[in-house]
C-alpha cells in the first residue's frame, strides 16, 4: 500500500504488480469522447446517486484534464491496458467510482 500524486508515481507504484493477465482499476474517466456535458454513465451514476450527495462531476474533453488524451487513458495507454469495457482483451483497464 503507498500513496502516490504524480502519473510517474502512479506507473512505478503499478508496473510490479502487472502480468501478462490483469485488471487495473482507475478512480477517474478511461474514455472521454464527447467535446461538452456529461457522458451517458455520468447522467445515469447521477440519476441514481446525486439524492445521497454521490453524484459524478461531468468529463468531456472541452475540459484541460481530458483534452489530448491526459489523465487516466495516458496512463492505461502506457501501461498498454485496452480501455474498451466491452473488450475481451487479458490486459484491461476498468473506470470505477467508489465513491457512489
Amino acid at each position: 500500500i503507498c500513496a502516490v500524486r504524480t502519473d510517474d508515481e502512479v506507473l512505478n507504484a503499478l508496473r510490479p504488480h502487472l502480468r501478462a493477465e490483469c485488471i487495473v482499476g482507475f478512480d477517474a474517466p478511461l474514455v472521454v469522447t464527447n467535446p461538452t456535458g456529461q457522458r451517458p454513465a455520468e447522467t445515469a451514476l447521477n440519476r441514481d446517486f446525486r439524492r445521497f450527495e454521490a453524484g459524478a462531476h461531468p468529463s468531456n474533453t472541452g475540459k484541460p484534464e481530458f483534452a489530448g488524451g491526459r489523465g487516466a487513458a495516458r496512463l492505461a495507454a502506457e501501461l498498454k491496458l485496452d480501455v474498451d469495457p466491452y473488450s475481451p482483451a487479458q490486459r484491461r483497464a476498468l473506470e470505477v467510482y467508489p465513491h457512489a
